[in-house]
């Protein structure tokens, strides 16, 4: 909801990152290059939902055809497929990984430099194919240098430090680049990070990651030990890697451990993992580094097993719960809340008009529409999101968002039938003072009360 209303906002000169006293209250911490991308194909084939959702939906495709050509390149086509089907049963433990969100964008920068890496010797190749996703992913997070950490280790490796330095310098100037347009602020969005260090640490988030990042590391260990290669040689072999993968998916897991955070920090190190894997079953292939019968026990291959199985009804069943909650809410008939907004827009057209928010409860089935007005050409004042973000930094509602409320720059506002306006818990108290004080209830539809503000007669 967020991202796509943003990505309009800022293909037509809006600014993506506000000043802190600024009325508009939608700017969040993620870089541009999500904004610039989604932004770009709905100015092109218009808005939408569908629209809004290319860019993701194709990355997320494009990275299972990126891992099947990999996989067939380092495997049997017989392996590269139990492979695929392995990162594809991974994949559905994030059922928003396709939805108009980073994750899958960076996915795709990682596999797509990953790929390259490892089959590829050309000096300049291996350069760009890395310097170009790590600059987009840094536009992406501004922590997704350390998403590429284990790649640069391979990239070091075999084609040492200077050019490690050179893949530094063009990647910094990919990074700085959507900063010359001017609606790109580089200081505010330097201003937005820094108040995002405020947003708090909750040590559930936080060891919710580092749980699912041991059950997935798990799995490379468990698939050892069942097929007897010696993992301590396995290690050695593959010290630089498995190391700098192990530390560098400390800092996403501390960054993601704010209030509302999920495990979605994680999906970026699937292929590395993937390629661990790859490793693995070469190894097991040649029988390299196998483990003596006798240190081989029955015990230890029945206990890899059970390990094995156990993550997969773990990753299975929450897989499964994501995408059912996903599929359910996607497949509900939406056609009559639809219609009632092109009805409510057609009355009041030529007037300012914006759907907010009710109560906690009805916002996850209204909050898919809240674009739409803004696609139509509506200004965008307040974001829930965006002030939850804020709320957790202590960055208080600017008396200029409450100014702009009250003289009416929305004119109607479409609040979720019964609710009571903004009681989401999310806004400020004067907030809806001002709200109650300047607007008054017009109308009510089936899914919306409607909202005008008091100097409009109707």
């Amino acid at each position: 909801m967020t991202f796509s209303t943003v990505s309009w906002l800022i293909v037509h000169g809006h600014p993506l990152y506000t000043d802190l006293a600024a009325a508009e209250r939608y700017s969040l911490q993620h870089g541009p290059a999500i904004y610039l991308i989604v932004g770009s194909i709905m100015k092109m084939l218009g808005p939408g939902y569908i629209t809004a959702k290319l860019a993701t939906v194709a990355a997320f495709l494009i990275v299972i055809l990126i891992s099947w050509i990999w996989f067939s390149k380092c495997l049997s086509r017989h392996l590269a497929f139990i492979l695929l089907g392995l990162e594809s049963w991974v994949l559905l433990h994030w059922p928003y990984a396709y939805l108009v969100r980073p994750d899958a964008i960076m996915l795709l920068c990682v596999i797509v430099s990953m790929y390259i890496v490892t089959t590829r010797q050309n000096r300049w190749l291996l350069i760009l194919g890395t310097a170009i996703p790590l600059g987009i992913m840094v536009n992406l997070k501004i922590h997704g240098l350390f998403y590429f950490v284990p790649i640069l280790a391979i990239v070091y490796q075999q084609i040492g430090l200077r050019s490690i330095l050179l893949i530094g310098g063009l990647s910094l100037l990919m990074g700085i680049a959507p900063f010359l347009l001017p609606q790109i602020s580089g200081t505010n969005y330097s201003v937005w990070l820094v108040e995002s260090i405020h947003h708090g640490f909750k040590w559930q988030n936080f060891i919710a990651k580092i749980v699912l990042g041991f059950v997935l590391f798990l799995i490379p260990v468990a698939t050892g030990i069942v097929f007897g290669v010696d993992l301590g040689a396995f290690y050695r072999r593959n010290r630089l890697l498995i190391l700098t993968l192990l530390v560098s998916s400390i800092i996403p897991a501390i960054v993601g451990s704010k209030a509302g955070s999920g495990t979605n920090h994680l999906i970026p190190f699937i292929p590395i993992l993937m390629y661990v894997m790859i490793l693995l079953i070469a190894d097991i292939k040649k029988r390299c580094h196998p483990l003596p019968e006798v240190v081989r026990t029955r015990l230890a291959v029945c206990l890899g097993r059970a390990i094995l199985i156990v993550i997969a009804i773990l990753i299975t069943v929450s897989g499964f719960n994501g995408e059912k909650r996903i599929f359910k809410h996607f497949a509900s008939d939406r056609t009559a809340i639809f219609k009632e907004i092109q009805s409510i827009e057609a009355l009041y057209t030529g007037k300012t008009l914006a759907i907010g928010y009710g109560e906690k409860a009805s916002d996850l089935l209204y909050r898919d529409f809240i674009p739409l007005p803004v696609f139509h050409g509506n200004p965008y004042l307040v974001d829930s999101v965006a002030l939850g973000d804020m709320n957790s930094a202590g960055v208080a509602m600017p008396a200029a968002t409450i100014r702009k409320l009250a003289d009416g720059a929305i004119v109607v506002w479409l609040i979720p039938a019964g609710d009571s306006p903004f009681a989401d818990g999310i806004f400020d108290e004067s907030f809806r003072q001002a709200f109650f004080v300047n607007y008054r209830l017009a109308a009510r539809t089936e899914h919306f009360d409607v909202w005008i503000h008091r100097n409009i007669a109707r």
